[in-house]
């Protein structure tokens, strides 16, 4: 199943570099999201096409020198690992540094923005551009448990909230993180 999203630059100022939390600079300096699933519709701003895609059963995810960034889908009786920064809710992730591992970068970045230890976690899902060679890569997890959470200047609350609270609350495209919460369910 393929999802198709259509954004701009992100949070940190990147054009390619991490299609998840892509913004685009509007007038008076704010940023406002934007997307569309509708791929049928005229872009008038300059914005970039997006992917999602699910992994098969055994198929293996991209491997590490083309993945930008990794993000997790944790669940913990019944409810989400969810972090709040500056423009609302989100899910737990972040860039791999250098020749880091997906999967060591997946659980630094969780432990420092979620205060959460991933002690295993499957990937499930690629994000990927037409303009870009890297990818997203989305871990799903049932396995985690929660230490001490300390709020910082790019995270401000970690909660787990039910999925639907957490649709509600999220600032993105609710439809691309719906279907990747039902589908790191399974």
């Amino acid at each position: 199943m393929e999802t198709r999203v259509k954004l701009g630059y992100c949070r940190w100022g990147y054009r390619k570099c991490c299609p998840w939390h892509f913004a685009r600079q509007q007038d008076n300096d704010t940023i406002r999201r934007q997307s569309s699933l509708d791929t049928n519709q005229k872009e008038k701003t300059m914005s970039t096409q997006y992917t999602c895609r699910f992994l098969e059963n055994n198929e293996e995810p991209p491997r590490k020198e083309t993945i930008s960034a990794v993000f997790l889908v944790a669940f913990k009786d019944g409810k989400v690992l969810s972090t709040q920064n500056e423009r609302g809710w989100d899910i737990p992730g972040g860039h791999l540094e250098g020749d880091e591992d997906p999967f060591v970068a997946l659980q630094r970045e969780v432990l420092e923005e979620a205060g959460t230890v991933v002690e295993s976690a499957k990937p499930y899902a690629v994000l990927s551009s037409s303009t870009s060679p890297k990818v997203m890569l989305f871990f799903s997890s049932n396995s985690i448990t929660l230490v001490e959470f300390i709020p910082s200047e790019d995270v401000l609350a970690r909660d787990m909230l039910n999925p639907e609270e957490l649709l509600s609350r999220y600032y993105g495209d609710k439809d691309l993180l719906q279907s990747l919460i039902e589908r790191g369910q399974k």
